[in-house]
């Protein structure tokens, strides 16, 4: 059985504008015979992309409300969702192809602008965990004999921070690239001062 969706008047905003995905809305009415010739198209489109975007079906004779406030005059009006813009549409029967394509356009669109933000969000996470890494480390070398080792910041100026200078000499003689908090540190041996 199809995966389909009846929307209301009262479940619209829910079940469309907060799907989370692109929502494909068929409006029709039991009285409309194109309608009801376009019902086997949705179904089979339901079942084809149900796992890239939600289908659903409103009763225009039901609940008016929402087909009026989005101008649906005519029916069958099939109407492409992503939250609350209306991203493409068609008004009247067509053949299966055209729906197709339609979501075939926008899908594609809209797959490339999740991964663009999917890697968005990694490389967020991945700087907060650096960040938080660094303050991990930057805490364990101020502990003990301490140096201070000066910091070149990326554009410009210093910072000193307090590091334990054997674990550095230890993890990265000569010159140490760990960053911290935006920070490089660079040619230790230039750097390190007396304590």
């Amino acid at each position: 059985m199809s995966n389909i969706t009846n929307l209301t008047d009262t479940n619209f905003d829910r079940e469309v504008v907060e799907a989370g995905k692109p929502v494909l809305v068929d409006f029709w009415a039991p009285w409309c015979g194109p309608c009801k010739m376009l019902t086997p198209t949705i179904e089979q489109l339901a079942d084809e992309y149900g796992d890239r975007l939600k289908v659903t079906k409103l009763n225009t004779q039901e609940n008016q409300k929402a087909a009026m406030s989005l101008g649906i005059q005519s029916i069958p009006a099939v109407l492409l969702f992503d939250g609350r813009e209306v991203v493409d549409a068609t008004i009247g029967l067509r053949p299966k192809q055209a729906y197709a394509k339609m979501l075939d356009k926008y899908l594609k669109k809209h797959e490339k602008k999740m991964k663009k933000q999917q890697k968005q969000q990694q490389k967020q996470q991945q700087k907060q965990q650096r960040k938080q890494r660094a303050q991990q480390v930057a805490w364990e070398y101020s502990v003990s004999r301490s140096t201070r080792v000066g910091l070149s910041e990326q554009n410009g100026g210093f910072l000193d921070t307090t590091l334990c200078s054997d674990q550095l000499r230890e993890e990265s003689p000569g010159r140490y690239h760990q960053r911290f908090f935006g920070f490089e540190a660079v040619g230790i041996d230039k750097f390190l001062i007396e304590n």
